[in-house]
């Protein structure tokens, strides 16, 4: 086939949702969600984006536009992913679209047995990412960004075991609260978690390479955080 299940092929195809559920259940071969519709086509107010895989297929996201709520979803018993990568020859003029960030504007879930292969490519939460007891995260060498004007959460819901959340680059780049000099702040969620630092699973991330903060602030509380 030529075209992803959902479909949008062209520079100038509009995307615009402000509620309401999308759900789009397998990828079929081709892929799950195609968007190329640029800056200007798109509007995202609200919403939530499901994706979920209920056949034995991997499920390639290729998307410029962004969404609010993300839930990726793998209720089949075959174990594929869901991964971000290009888009080649998609629609009846075969075109060709690089990979792109994954920017769930709101919350971003990755559900139990559902895998995220980032597969290099950035991902751009706004306010909380949540993964789920067996969920996985796959960054590879990507930046992992908590951007907007509202205060993110980091849910790593895994306590039986350290650090069940991998990031490689975490880039904080939060914008003002209302008061002068003070911005919106990047949390470690609480799971119930050992809060004794000297317990083998207190930590519940590790930063494989950089923590920038470029606008923002960090609160581990009493969880501590690897950056390796």
């Amino acid at each position: 086939t030529d075209y992803y299940v959902f479909n949008l092929t062209y520079d100038d195809n509009v995307f615009v949702m402000s509620g309401g559920t999308l759900h789009v259940h397998q990828s079929q071969g081709k892929g799950g969600i195609f968007i190329a519709s640029t800056e200007g086509n798109y509007d995202v107010t609200g919403g939530t984006v499901i994706l979920e895989i209920d056949d034995n297929e991997d499920f390639p996201i290729t998307s410029r536009a962004p969404f609010w709520n993300v839930i990726l979803r793998r209720t089949s018993a075959t174990v594929k992913e869901f991964i971000l990568k290009e888009g080649v020859d998609v629609g009846a003029s075969d075109i060709d679209l690089p990979a792109q960030p994954l920017i769930a504007l709101n919350d971003l879930t990755i559900e139990d047995n559902a895998i995220l292969n980032a597969n290099g490519t950035d991902v751009k939460v706004g306010r909380n990412f949540d993964l789920k007891t067996n969920g996985t995260y796959t960054a590879a060498a990507n930046t992992t960004w908590f951007i907007g004007n509202q205060n993110s959460n980091i849910y790593a819901r895994n306590n039986s075991v350290p650090a069940p959340l991998k990031f490689y680059n975490v880039n904080i780049s939060k914008e003002q609260t209302f008061s002068p000099g003070t911005y919106r702040t990047v949390s470690i969620g609480n799971t119930g978690r050992s809060t004794d630092p000297n317990n083998v699973n207190n930590p519940a991330i590790e930063i494989q390479n950089n923590l920038i903060i470029t606008k923002g602030e960090f609160n581990s509380y009493r969880d501590r955080k690897s950056v390796v």
